[in-house]
């Protein structure tokens, strides 16, 4: 279809099979290949609404024959909704084809999900974002504690396998298996979206292949776009795993065999994961005790991640996972201790206590309530369906989040939907096996292990660091006890604990080492500035409401302005007047991180998919970068010309250079990045990587390894900001440890 008129043609829909008119409301959701708008004038599908997705233009001259065949394939052949009986979509399915007054092809038109009551399955698997102390902040609805009780993960993981199920019986293959396609609402139900990207087999025996897919979900044995339902299974053990587990991925964990840890795609080959026998592979030490698994759910692991490596057909069907998740959930107990703890009946004292006394108890705003007896689907189930258990909805906090009705993802965290092969080294190969054997992979390359030398007491919850430009002190932010610990480098000790407002998040220091400025989070934002010679708080200055979250802060060279991000807008504050001066409006993004060029003159904001460049002197958009997923703590160099980019969802750094504001090249890396630390001649860069005891030292020209920092525990998900600092003799590495250490670790990096 031309582009001629396509804008006013969505005013001029109608359904393909009656010829009913229909109209595209308001927009609810963009991506690269078209849009999703609520629409009006086409009923309701199982009680729910309708939304319509449109393809751009340029998807529809390119494949546009392709995608109607397919949907109409979809729609003449849907699978069974095992919550029917529920009045609820376990699948955003095709329901109907829609054409423009002209009679051509523009669409579909899908269940439209009620996002107020549903999350992505990454924030139900995740516990820092159900623990959140201020959900409504991090834009998570209030309702995430109450996921905390095993019970209701059991339960998550069983209506996955039975959805999974049904699209099996159909003969369909989800493909794109990732925790950013699955919804979960405060019941327990799902609802599995993007389904038009899915693998279908047409009535001729054409094949629509599923074109993208995340690492992390694919099979070992995939090699192309061509799946088969055992590729499937194995991204459904993957994600029973992490919900059973506590976020942990079954080939992430500590490396105890020979050499550097191979990377996650080596691992699934060699049937290496973290539950082996072999021991090469263990679970971190925070993460749950594996005995709290049945040896009939061990056993299915085993021939999902070992046996299923040289027979896919080994791995156990979701049919079987339904039914073995069923039975776990049967035979939990509660634990006498605590209400909210639940174990399987073969322990005899339960195992989340048993951690917890090792740890601080995370606060969180969310009170859970006794579930109600699980109960069979109802009798609008379709036959042939998997059970499917909904929970009684979880309580809810006020100033919960109440998001928008969006088919797609929430704005934040985004996570990586897709492989982004455009800009890599690798320049647009999209095969696993071909991103493995990237000459700037850093997976690849000698090591050099170093040892953790000490770890300095702190209070609990260490998470943002900030070092004195002389390195004489080095501050710390504590979420948990509104506090920030001074402490003394030279006797490596804390010298003073200063009380400031609650929920300290990020810190940073002025040019001249005479103020701390600290971003305070509940109930209001606010950002304190403290002197350092007595340590006491000298001023404040409140955010404007409703603009959040922020990220962290930015001073300028000349130290007269402090640089935050918010929702919407970028706050500048005087910091001789102790006042904001401007907000320069920027797009509506998550904006966790300012960074002022070492000129002073240009500003750089991270945004869920880029960075942008603004002019400090006018404060206009100068350009936008594309970068992977999820940008977290960049690094410049010290003469400002390239910028280091990590992005956490996509574990990768992308280098730009800030002349040319372009990406110069990607390094692939073995491990989400919590951030990156330039040295100061901008030669080496460390990248604390999350969930793993280990530090990779990157050459910052070439992006290989040239040695591999170990440390005695890992980053966790809850450090935010800034967690590592180097000295200023730059000998040792200081890292927070996160929700769950009362520690600030020092690493040699000699």
């Amino acid at each position: 279809m031309a582009a001629t008129g396509y804008s006013s043609e969505l005013t001029r829909l109608r359904l393909a099979s009656t010829g009913q008119p229909l109209r595209a409301g308001k927009l609810v959701g963009r991506g690269g290949q078209g849009s999703v708008y609520e629409a009006s004038g086409a009923g309701k599908v199982s009680g729910a609404g309708v939304a319509i997705k449109i393809y751009t233009p340029e998807e529809l001259g390119r494949r546009g024959m392709e995608l109607q065949v397919k949907l109409h394939c979809m729609i003449s052949r849907p699978p069974g909704n095992p919550t029917a009986g529920y009045q609820h979509e376990s699948l955003a399915w095709p329901t109907d084809l829609v054409l423009d007054s002209r009679g051509h092809f523009l669409g579909f038109v899908m269940p439209l999900m009620d996002l107020s009551h549903s999350a992505p399955l990454h924030q139900i698997i995740n516990p820092s974002e159900r623990n959140h102390q201020d959900p409504a902040s991090m834009g998570l609805p209030g309702w995430l504690g109450a996921f905390n009780e095993w019970r209701r993960l059991v339960r998550v993981a069983a209506n996955i396998a039975a959805s999974t199920s049904s699209l099996h019986k159909a003969g369909y293959v989800v493909g794109d298996f990732n925790e950013s396609n699955i919804f979960v609402t405060d019941r327990g139900l799902i609802t599995i979206i993007d389904s038009d990207s899915m693998q279908v087999l047409g009535p001729n025996g054409q094949l629509f292949l599923c074109p993208v897919g995340k690492p992390e979900y694919t099979a070992p044995e995939v090699t192309e776009n061509v799946r088969d339902r055992h590729a499937d299974e194995f991204a459904l053990a993957v994600h029973v795993f992490t919900l059973l587990m506590e976020g942990r991925h079954p080939f992430s964990g500590i490396w105890n065999g020979r050499g550097e840890k191979p990377a996650q795609l080596q691992l699934a080959r060699q049937g290496i994961y973290c539950l082996s026998e072999d021991k090469q592979l263990t679970l971190p030490k925070r993460a749950p005790d594996p005995t709290v698994l049945p040896t009939p759910l061990r056993n299915m692991f085993d021939a999902a991640f070992r046996a299923g490596v040289s027979d896919p057909a080994a791995r156990p069907s979701a049919e079987q996972w339904q039914r073995a998740l069923a039975e776990l959930e049967k035979q939990l107990v509660d634990c006498t201790v605590r209400a909210q703890h639940q174990y399987p009946n073969h322990l005899h004292t339960c195992p989340w206590c048993s951690r917890d006394r090792t740890r601080p108890k995370p606060r969180t705003r969310s009170q859970q309530r006794p579930l109600s007896p699980a109960v069979p689907g109802g009798s609008g189930s379709r036959a042939g369906t998997g059970r499917v258990f909904p929970l009684p909805p979880a309580p809810r906090t006020p100033g919960h989040l109440n998001a928008s009705r969006w088919i797609g993802p929430p704005r934040m965290p985004p996570k990586r939907r897709r492989w982004k092969a455009a800009g890599l080294i690798v320049l647009g190969l999209m095969l696993l096996d071909v991103l493995v054997e990237n000459d700037n992979d850093t997976r690849s390359g000698s090591v050099t292990p170093t040892q953790e030398i000490g770890q300095i007491p702190v209070e609990a919850q260490a998470s943002s660091l900030a070092l004195s430009p002389d390195g004489k002190r080095l501050y710390v932010t504590h979420n948990f006890s509104s506090s920030v610990s001074v402490i003394d480098t030279v006797t490596s000790s804390v010298i003073e604990t200063v009380a400031v407002g609650e929920g300290p998040e990020a810190i940073a220091t002025s040019p001249d080492g005479g103020t701390v400025y600290i971003l305070e989070t509940v109930p209001n934002t606010i950002v304190s500035f403290m002197e350092t010679g007595n340590n006491s708080i000298i001023g404040k200055v409140t955010l404007p409401e409703e603009r959040g979250p922020w990220g962290n802060i930015a001073v300028s060279p000349d130290e007269r302005h402090l640089y935050v991000a918010g929702h919407d807008l970028l706050v500048v504050i005087d910091t001789q007047q102790r006042s904001i001066v401007q907000t320069l409006p920027i797009a509506a993004d998550y904006h966790n991180v300012v960074i002022v060029a070492p000129s002073g003159q240009e500003i750089y904001v991270t945004n869920s998919h880029s960075i942008s460049i603004l002019d400090a002197a006018n404060g206009a958009v100068a350009a936008t970068v594309p970068t992977g997923d999820w940008p977290t703590e960049p690094a410049l160099s010290p003469d400002g010309l390239k910028l280091f980019v990590p992005a956490f969802h996509s574990s990768t750094i992308d280098v730009i250079d800030t002349a040319r504001r372009e990406v110069l090249t990607t390094i692939l890396l073995d491990g989400a990045p919590r951030g990156a630390i330039l040295s100061g001649d901008g030669d080496l860069l460390y990248i604390p990587l999350d969930g793993v005891p280990t530090v990779p030292v990157l050459d910052a020209v070439s992006g290989s390894v040239i040695k591999t920092i170990t440390r005695d525990q890992a980053v966790d998900a809850s450090c935010s900001n800034v967690c590592g600092v180097l000295s200023k003799d730059e000998k040792i590495l200081y890292m927070s440890n996160g929700s769950e250490s009362d520690t600030v670790s020092m690493i040699s990096t000699e």
